[in-house]
């Protein structure tokens, strides 16, 4: 498990709007491109990335998974470019979620099955990875939902309340788990 994130700034970046199963996101077959304002503070990245790499620290090194971080209601977008190399400095495949083949709404890749999430360099199928800020409980603590999504009726995540002590952010509580 992870135990500690540097945090790091989020530059301009693309977005992408809610990708989950919460009632207020969008339907998650309806991806779409939004702007970002204002960026995740230093903070907010950190809680998010720390999230990232609790979700992803049982993930094969060599698969490719695609990362999202964002606001609750504000949609996800790519991390910075300093969250992107601390994760693959992990020894993590990552890219930031625009890199991801999302499916269109609807969209199937036979009679039986919808298209998901693919790596568009290898067309073999992938995930999305997002932690996204739903509210800070106090100045150290903040609630944070996370999901790993890879299409319609192909999701499951929850929400971690996490707590940075002594300069390293830890969960403090696991309040829910939904799949899809």
């Amino acid at each position: 498990e992870v135990d500690e994130v540097s945090s790091q700034t989020n530059d301009d970046k693309n977005v992408v709007a809610p990708i989950g199963n919460d009632s207020e996101a969008a339907p998650a077959d309806e991806v779409t491109s939004t702007s970002v304002d204002p960026p995740l503070t230093e903070d907010e990245e950190g809680a998010c990335l720390f999230v990232l790499q609790w979700q992803l620290s049982h993930n094969n090194p060599a698969d490719v998974r695609f990362v999202a971080t964002g606001r609750d209601k504000g949609g996800c977008f790519d991390p910075s470019d300093a969250a992107m190399n601390q994760l693959s400095a992990l020894g993590l495949n990552v890219l930031p979620v625009s890199k991801a083949r999302l499916p269109e709404p609807g969209e199937k890749e036979n009679a039986h099955r919808y298209r998901g999430v693919e790596d568009p360099t290898t067309g073999k199928r992938s995930y999305v990875y997002s932690a996204t800020i739903k509210e800070w409980v106090d100045e150290n603590t903040v609630e944070i939902s996370y999901e790993q999504y890879s299409g319609p009726l192909g999701s499951d995540g929850g929400t971690l309340i996490v707590s940075m002590q002594n300069g390293k952010w830890s969960i403090k509580e696991r309040k829910d788990q939904w799949f899809e």
